[in-house]
């Protein structure tokens, strides 16, 4: 089924009341399926997320807020990474790091939301192996001893009770959250692996609770040193 059908089944069951959160989505490059690589170490850069709090009167931005969400995704993509048995190595970016790696980090960043603007229109050629982020990943200092570089993007909308009150199914569309984990070959920069969860419901309530087992759902097919714990 390609990602767009996914998608649309997607809305199709948050319309018809199915739950209100999914991990779906497992994009997965040959080389990791097929045991050519290996993710026996990771580095997490710092997440980066939009969230914005729409009301009657429009958007307005949440910086606070997008950045305790982005905290608490590291986290967590850190803790299910450990829990499947893979190294982590420290976030390169706590404490504040002197100039050099702050703008490495930032380049590093940069490079892969370019590649992710072609990635997100044709999610099923990762599976062909066609995305690269350049060999250059290779000179980031901070992952020399990793396997993988790991990427967290998010955006969505926080709804008010406002919008919620003209109608649950707009505001289940309207309201829907994304986060995506990118999984970067730290050596030759090919993306071997994209993960994705939906939430529609309010990001930024019992955070840890609505997104621990999305964040293990999304990440049960990727082939780790541990399998992936069962519920």
């Amino acid at each position: 089924m390609t990602s767009r059908r996914s998608f649309a089944c997607l809305i199709g069951l948050g319309l018809l009341g199915a739950p209100f959160a999914y991990g779906l989505w497992p994009h997965i490059q040959p080389k990791l399926k097929n045991g050519q690589v290996a993710i026996r170490t990771a580095i997490v850069l710092p997440a980066r997320i939009e969230l914005v709090k729409v009301g009657v009167h429009g958007a307005e931005s949440m910086p606070e807020a997008s950045e305790k969400l982005s905290a608490t995704l590291y986290r967590l993509v850190s803790a299910e990474l450990a829990a499947r048995g893979v190294q982590l190595l420290p976030n390169p970016a706590d404490p504040a790091p002197p100039d050099a790696v702050k703008y490495a980090i930032a380049d590093l960043q940069a490079k892969y939301d370019n590649v992710g603007v072609q990635l997100r229109k044709n999610l099923d050629a990762i599976e062909k192996g066609k995305y690269s982020l350049g060999d250059r990943v290779a000179t980031f200092e901070p992952a020399r001893k990793a396997d993988v570089i790991v990427f967290i993007r998010a955006r969505g909308k926080n709804l008010s009770k406002a919008i919620w009150a003209t109608g649950p199914l707009f505001a289940t569309v309207s309201g829907a959250f994304q986060a995506d984990i990118g999984l970067v070959d730290s050596h030759s920069g090919e993306v071997l692996a994209f993960l994705r969860t939906v939430l529609f419901k309010n990001p930024t309530a019992k955070t840890e609770d609505r997104f621990q087992p999305l964040i293990r759902e999304a990440f049960r097919e990727v082939p780790f040193p541990t399998p992936a714990a069962k519920n």
